[in-house]
């Protein structure tokens, strides 16, 4: 922060002219104003180190560990802010079509556990909030749609047990040693796996993604893509890295399919059927009367 922080936010126009016959022009109001102090101040607030904050507020960009480390900070926040709404699309979808067909109960539950997992180490490891606070809205809304997806199937009985069983699951993380707690984030990369891989066959042999949300499923293409440069500017440790390194990935073969299959598939009904079959069965009789009088004639 600049040395004159506090004194600043007590009095910003300290520093301008006491008497209205001191102003050269409007404009002087405007340079008087302590930008600079204003500019620290904000970096500050986002969690820039003061040496940066004051480079950065004197518009001075030639030290780049300054400029990145602001850009992750600015961005990290970013991604904590989307997180609130991130799988919302998918809660709407569900919602709308009042069922949960082509989403993964597995995968869903996978990822949820993943990021229980990643939640607890980065708490317990002292990282900053803008590194990973997403992953905390994000769990929440996973619980929401699991029990949705229970709901609407009439599993009535299983959206309460999944939520005492996720409570249970939170407990025995906030108190398991260090050294435990670092074997099972590392045992996440393979929980990543698991929770995509399912989403991914099912999604292949039906041909079609089902309720699962484009939008949702590109929001965490980009927000596993940025978490990539904010863990290489802030996070020491190596398994986060390479845990969103696996992320974008398989992010990335949702986000195929997505695009490559599309939604979910027309439902045809009984009638259509019928329809279709008569079509079919009136043009094979035409074509059966054609090719009988194509005969005859070659015989006369």
């Amino acid at each position: 922060m600049p040395d004159n922080y506090n004194d600043f936010y007590k009095n910003p126009f300290a520093r301008a002219p006491k008497k209205s016959g001191d102003w050269e022009n409007p404009l002087d109001i405007l340079k008087a104003f302590p930008w600079k102090d204003l500019l620290a101040g904000a970096f500050g607030a986002i969690g820039v180190n003061e040496k940066c904050s004051n480079k950065l507020a004197s518009l001075d960009f030639q030290e780049t560990a300054c400029v990145k480390l602001a850009a992750s900070k600015g961005l990290g926040l970013g991604l904590v802010a989307g997180g609130l709404f991130l799988k919302v699309p998918q809660i709407i979808n569900i919602v709308a079509a009042n069922s949960g067909d082509g989403i993964s109960l597995t995968a869903y539950f996978m990822e949820t556990v993943s990021y229980m997992v990643s939640v607890a180490f980065d708490v317990r490891e002292g990282n900053p909030f803008s590194t990973f606070g997403e992953n905390v809205f994000i769990t929440f809304q996973n619980v929401l749609i699991i029990s949705l997806i229970f709901g609407f199937g009439g599993q009535i009985p299983h959206v309460f047990t999944s939520i005492i069983g996720f409570g249970i699951l939170a407990a025995i993380l906030s108190a398991v040693p260090a050294n435990i707690l670092l074997i099972l984030r590392w045992s996440t990369l393979f929980v990543g796996l698991g929770s995509k891989i399912p989403q991914i066959y099912e999604s292949y042999k039906a041909q079609s993604t089902g309720q699962l949300s484009g939008l949702t499923s590109a929001l965490q293409l980009a927000g596993s893509t940025a978490r990539i440069f904010t863990s290489l500017q802030e996070v020491k440790q190596p398994v986060i890295l390479i845990g969103y390194i696996v992320g974008t990935v398989l992010n990335a073969a949702v986000m195929y399919q997505v695009a490559v299959y599309g939604g979910p598939k027309r439902v045809v009904s009984e009638k259509e059927k019928e329809k279709a079959e008569e079509k079919a069965a009136k043009s094979s009789a035409e074509k059966g009367k054609k090719g009988a009088a194509s005969k005859a004639r070659k015989a006369d």
